[in-house]
């Protein structure tokens, strides 16, 4: 058997399908999940059939919220925890560009 040189930054990983692996199937079911106890919930206090739209709305957020952007290779959360870090640095700098400006 050949052994082959794989080179560090290179990442393999499962996936069912391009951009979708583990990582997103676990969001997907979490947002199912979710939306099955809403309607769940829903149903026991109102015994309308219509509650159980909560579950393909909870599994489309899981969906939306897993699956990664392809230009960027970053999740929802992902880009809301950067979005976050980058609110909570500072936003005033202490020097100045070319002659005359302050």
């Amino acid at each position: 058997m050949a052994n082959f040189i794989v080179p560090k930054n290179v990442k393999s990983r499962f996936e069912f399908f391009p951009s979708f692996g583990w990582k997103e199937l676990i969001f997907l079911l979490l947002g199912t999940v979710t939306g099955l106890l809403i309607s769940g919930i829903i149903f026991i206090a109102s015994h309308h059939l219509a509650a159980f739209l909560a579950i393909p709305i909870g599994a489309a957020l899981g969906f939306l919220v897993g699956k990664p952007d392809p230009r960027t290779g970053k999740n929802l959360l992902t880009l809301m925890k950067d979005f976050k870090d980058f609110q909570t640095r500072p936003k005033r700098y202490h020097f100045q560009y070319g002659e005359g400006r302050k």
